[in-house]
């Protein structure tokens, strides 16, 4: 018997790494840029990965394996603990890539830098700059979407209007994990017209984990990926990788019931670098 409790992830290489971030986790003594008096620079912390918990890491890797996950997503990558959970999961399942955005640069080389050091350096791609942009194309379809998203200074938060770029690029059956429970990103991600089932699991004081079920009918689930609205079927001219996703949803729309089938599909059709097997 040993104190640590037993994890999925069987590689010595990825599990020492964890435990050394895991180790040299700290709050910053302002609070942190949720704190009353804390900082909202995310630069003004470019030391410190604020970063998911092992267990969270843990179930994100179970659940990749069970989907066998080929192309996910993060937002925000910090020093790479989430990533290294995603890597693990994608080379375990036979290789592919996960998408991951960071806006400090000095954490982009630490993230880069915890990857290699844990041998996965080849199945994550770190896109720096402003979320909002980065994840604006994901080249394709994603099985899964960790938005940890930055506190915002007014407005909507961050996280909402990340999952709004996200959700149409997420196939049917995918899963969306939210750590810091934003009431807006709540409010959308719990309105069954998006498309989404949800429940908050009793991990790091409160994670929403959703469950993609139908391309959604409201007026953001029918918006391009470039944020424009979506104009009458004559006019509208959507990006080509978008092209079925939109003929499904509003097929779904209408009340097709077999959308969910041909999600599921298409996931299990596709080998492990996304395309056909």
């Amino acid at each position: 018997m040993t104190d640590r409790p037993h994890s999925p992830i069987q590689d010595p290489r990825v599990n020492a790494v964890i435990a050394r971030l895991q180790g040299a986790r700290q709050r910053p003594s302002d609070g942190g840029p949720r704190g009353a008096s804390g900082s909202r620079d995310p630069h003004a912390y470019a030391g410190l990965g604020f970063s998911i918990h092992p267990e969270q890491g843990e179930l994100i890797y179970l659940l990749c394996r069970g989907l066998r996950a080929t192309r996910v997503a993060e937002f925000a990558t910090s020093v790479g603990m989430s990533t290294l959970y995603f890597a693990a999961a994608i080379r375990d399942n036979g290789g592919g890539t996960v998408i991951g955005s960071e806006i400090v640069p000095a954490k982009v080389e630490a993230a880069k830098r915890n990857l290699a050091e844990a041998g996965l350096a080849d199945y994550a791609e770190i896109r720096e700059g402003d979320a909002r942009k980065t994840l604006r194309d994901l080249a394709g379809p994603v099985d899964f979407v960790l938005i940890d998203g930055w506190p915002g200074e007014g407005g909507p938060s961050l996280a909402r209007e990340v999952i709004e770029i996200v959700a149409p690029q997420l196939l049917v059956g995918g899963y969306v994990m939210n750590d810091n429970a934003e009431p807006d990103y709540l409010d959308y991600i719990r309105d069954p017209n998006n498309g989404f089932v949800s429940m908050t699991l009793p991990l790091k004081g409160g994670t929403e984990l959703s469950l993609k079920v139908s391309e959604g009918c409201g007026p953001q689930s029918l918006a391009r990926p470039d944020g424009q609205n979506t104009q009458p079927a004559g006019q509208r001219v959507a990006p080509k990788i978008f092209h079925f996703t939109e003929i499904r949803k509003r097929r779904m729309c209408r009340g097709n019931p077999a959308q969910g089938r041909g999600a599921y599909r298409d996931r299990h059709e596709r080998g492990p670098d996304g395309g056909g097997r």
